[in-house]
This record gives structure tokens, sequence and C-alpha cells, in this order.
């Protein structure tokens, strides 16, 4: 029964593990370890293949000598910028299948180690259990191996020469004819109508007394029970199962194959109980007790309850049955299936990247000299001035050279010399003045940028030139006072900053602009910064004031 069971649960196992690896489930399917040999070899190495479709085809180099194949070179490059471009997304593609694979890859190793780990666990707990039950199994065969020897003793000192022949008599005379008796009871077929009779009474009472009847057999699940319902004028007759069996030589007790580990009992009838208040009420010997009830003759006393219970109960005694010996066998250890853990799916393989192609260079083409005007003879030159319009004409030679551009072709065109035309003087000529400059400056920002420089010059000036009161006072007092005076140079210098580089005073003025708002806030910084000088003097006041008065 245990190695049914373990096959059962290795099968699981390996059918948990191939719908994992596979990602479905499979249902009636027999797991072998072939098939899930089969299964890692499919599952090892996941290569991203799908981006095989994605790779760009190559453009073919073209063959170029000179400057004249700057065109093919040109198309060929172009070609070059569309392969590189697919050559990114593919590779891209590869990172992104990989990424895919590595995730899927371990997402199925996780649970490779999830089973491998319970199949272990399994194994080291059976393994624990088939010891301890192995131990409990030797301890037991020594203490029936010790009874055994001591009955052997006790069967050769009784005159039998072994204990085989000892237990060949008891079974000829004692337990197979009880053997016999067993399956001739077991053939009889009792059923519980067979343990009680009713004797119908001519004249009905009416009055219907419930009746209730069970036969028990002690320490097993086998009950006989009943209940029905009879006339008051019935009367009843109940039995023991013994007048509906073969019984022993005595009438009392009778073989009887109740269940299987009671298949060889002797039962024997151990009590029976009458419930009832009947008046009527007979006790008779039928190879066992016999109780004959009605209530036709009314009830004892007139507050009771008019029914009948009725049960028997029976117990296996074991005497009956001669025990033979035999000697015991030595336990042997349960096996324990191997652990069936499954290989972990190898590691993806990873597409090698597309390497990007180079560009073709250009050939230098010749360098051609600059277009050369040279003017005509003064002598053909005439100059006419129009009311509204002037236009100038200078004769050139008769070859013009086109100036050399960037990758074109060089080409030499022939133009006819125009006949001489209207031409225009430098003096006429007229030369289009420059744009007025356009903005303006703020007159607040100067004041505020001013403002800001006169309060630090006068915070500076009453910081040096009080050097006589500052020899009264301690050097951390004098510090601080010249601290906070010479810090207004920072507001002073901003605003010199700031207007400097905001404001343009070679522009039209105005009254204010954008950057009115940041000057107002330095100098508002640099009052601050005076009022707190101001305090600071205020204090020395004060203490001097308070010196005068002490003195």
């Amino acid at each position: 029964m245990k190695t049914t069971n373990k096959i059962k649960k290795n099968a699981v196992v390996a059918m948990a593990a191939m719908m994992i690896l596979n990602g479905s489930l499979t249902v009636g399917m027999n797991v072998s370890a072939e098939e899930l040999g089969a299964v890692n070899q499919q599952t090892a190495g996941i290569e991203n293949e799908t981006v095989q479709s994605n790779i760009p085809e190559t453009p073919d180099k073209p063959q170029a000598d000179s400057y004249k194949d700057n065109d093919k070179i040109s198309e060929y490059n172009k070609q070059v910028d569309a392969y590189n471009a697919a050559a990114i997304a593919y590779n891209a593609e590869v990172d992104n299948e990989y990424a895919q694979a590595v995730e899927e890859t371990n997402r199925k190793n996780e649970e490779i180690d999830k089973l491998n780990a319970a199949e272990e666990q399994r194994v080291q707990e059976e393994t624990a259990a088939s010891e301890a039950q192995y131990e409990a199994d030797m301890a037991q065969y020594k203490k029936d191996y010790d009874s055994y020897k001591v009955m052997e003793g006790r069967i050769l000192a009784a005159g039998y020469a072994s204990v085989e022949q000892y237990n060949n008599l008891i079974n000829k005379y004692y337990n197979e004819p009880a053997k016999v008796a067993v399956e001739k009871n077991a053939a009889t077929q009792v059923t519980i109508k067979d343990t009680y009779s009713i004797q119908e009474a001519e004249v009905k009472s009416g009055r219907m007394i419930p009746v209730s009847i069970k036969h028990s057999f002690a320490d097993t699940s086998l009950n006989y029970t009943e209940e029905f319902e009879i006339d008051a004028n019935d009367i009843i007759t109940f039995n023991s199962i013994n007048a509906a069996v073969e019984t022993t030589s005595l009438g009392y007790g009778f073989y009887y194959h109740t269940d299987d580990s009671h298949q060889m009992g002797y039962w024997w009838e151990s009590d029976s109980y009458i419930g009832t208040n009947a008046n009527y009420h007979v006790n008779t010997w039928n190879s066992g007790d016999s109780h004959a009830i009605s209530f036709k003759d009314g009830k004892k006393r007139a507050s009771d309850i008019e029914d009948i219970i009725v049960e028997y109960n029976y117990v296996r005694n074991p005497l009956r049955t001669a025990k033979t010996y035999h000697e015991p066998e030595a336990p042997q250890k349960s096996e324990v299936a191997a652990a069936s853990l499954i290989d972990r799916v190898a590691d993806p393989v990873k597409k090698a990247y597309l390497s990007l192609l180079d560009y073709m260079g250009l050939f230098d083409e010749p360098e051609l000299a600059e277009e050369i005007v040279v003017p005509a003879d003064p002598a053909i030159m005439n100059t006419t001035t129009d009311s509204t319009n002037t236009t100038a004409a200078i004769t050139t030679t008769n070859q013009t050279v086109a100036a050399k551009t960037t990758n074109a072709d060089v080409s030499i065109e022939d133009t006819q010399a125009p006949l001489a035309a209207h031409a225009q003087t430098v003096e006429d000529i007229e030369i289009p003045k420059t744009a007025a400059a356009t903005g303006s400056w703020a007159l607040i920002n100067l004041l505020a940028a001013i403002g800001t420089g006169l309060m630090s010059l006068i915070l500076l000036i009453g910081c040096f030139g009080r050097k006589e009161d500052e020899e009264d006072e301690d050097a951390e007092t004098v510090n601080r006072k010249r601290g906070v005076r010479i810090a207004s140079l920072i507001p002073a210098v901003g605003a010199a900053i700031a207007f400097i580089l905001t404001e343009n005073m070679t522009l039209k003025m105005q009254l204010t602009d954008r950057w009115t708002i940041m000057m107002l806030i330095i100098l508002a910084i640099q009052f601050v910064v005076a009022l707190l000088a101001k305090s600071s003097r205020d204090e020395e006041e004060k203490d001097v004031e308070t010196v005068k008065v002490n003195a």
C-alpha cells in the first residue's frame, strides 16, 4: 500500500513539473523519466528566434574610382543610413527578446526549484517515518519472538513433538469445526425479523403500541434494529439470535462471522433488556432468553407509557477459538522512492548584434578659378539717369567661368557679351541707412542704483570715521558694527552690476521697465542693512548714557 502511494505521489510531482515547463495542463498522461528529459531538451537554451525575420538586407557597395562616381557613393550612403537604422532596431529587438527569455527561464527555474525542494523534503520525511516505523516494528518483533519462544517451551513440555504438531491438532479439533459453523450461520442469513413473532388478537383494541428491537455485538459495527407498532391486544414474542442459528452443544453460544476482525468469534448472549409496563409478560428459554409481551391485560400503572423496548447484547468469548502459534518474521525496512528531481532550464542564448556599416567617402573634385568680371572699355560706357529707377550694366568678356560648388559638376558657359548698357556711378547708388535701434532705459532703475550706492557710501564713512568712539568698546562690538556697515557693499555692487547689464542709456528714457522690481528689491535690502547699522548705533548711545547716569 505504501509503495502504491509513493508511486502516485511521484507521478503527481512529475506531472506538475511537465505542466510548469510546458505552461499548460495535460490531463490523463503518463509521465516517465524519458518524457521529462525530452521536456528539458525542448526548454533548454531558449533562443530568441523571432528576430530572425527582421534582419535588414545589406546594401551592395558600388564600384567607385573617381569624383564622377560621387552620385553612386551618395546613394550608397543613403542606403547605409537606412540599413543602420534597421540594424539598431534589430539589436534593440534582440535585447528585448533576450530579456523576455531570461525572465521566462528564471520563472521556470523557480518553479523547478520549488518542486525539487518539495521532492527532497518528501524523501526526508518518508525516510524518517520509515526509520521510526522500522524501529517500532523491530521492538514489537522482539517481544513477539520472546513470547513465541516461551510458548514453544510450554508446548514441548506438554508432550507435543513441535509447535507445528500442536497447531495441526488444534485446527483439526477446534478451529476447523468453528469455521464450518461460521459458514453455516453465514448461509442462514439471519435478519432481525427472525428474532421475533407476533400472535395477532382476534379482537383488536384499536390502540397501537410502539415496539423497538435492537441486537448489538460488542466492539463491532454490527447492530440489528427495527421499530414498528402492534395492537395492544397482540402478543409479541422476542428471541435471541441463538434461536435462529446453529448453537453449541450447550445451546447458548454460537459462531458467527460479524466482521473481518471477528470472523472466528464465538458469541454468546450476555444479557437482555426489556423495557415495558405491560401486565402480560412471560419469560421462557429458547437457546437464550425469550420474552412474550402484550397489553391485552392493561398496564401496571395508569400513568405509565404504553411501549415495548427490547435489547439483546452479545459479547465475544475468544477462549472458544483455540489459538495457534507461529514464529514471527523479522520486519523489513520499507523502501522510500528516490527523489524525482528535474533539471533546471539552461540559460537562454542571446543572438549576435548586427554591426553598423561605415559610409563611403566622396572623391575630391578639381578646384576651378572663381568668376572674373572684366570691365568694358570706358569709351563705350554711357551713364543715364532715370527719375524713377537706375540700371547698370558692365560689359564682360565673351567667357564666364561658373564658380565651383561642393559635389556639383563643373561647367563652363559661353555667354555673348551684351551691348553697352546704361551704367550707374557709385555716387548715384543709394546706400540704405541702418535701422534705428529699439529699446529704452528706466529712470527709476538709475535712481535705485544711485540710492543703493549712496547708502553704502554713508555707512562706510560712518564705519571708518568713528575711531575715537571705538576705543572705549571691546573688539567684538567693534567688529560686529563694522561687519554690518561693510556688508552694505554687497547690495551696492549688485545694484551697479545689474544696472550696467540691463540698461542702455543711449536709448530713449522711460520711467520703469521689467528690471525695476529687481532694482527696488536691492534698494530695500540696502535699506534693511542701514537700519541694522542705525540700531547698533542707538544701542551704543544708550549704553553711553547709562554709564554717565551711573557715574
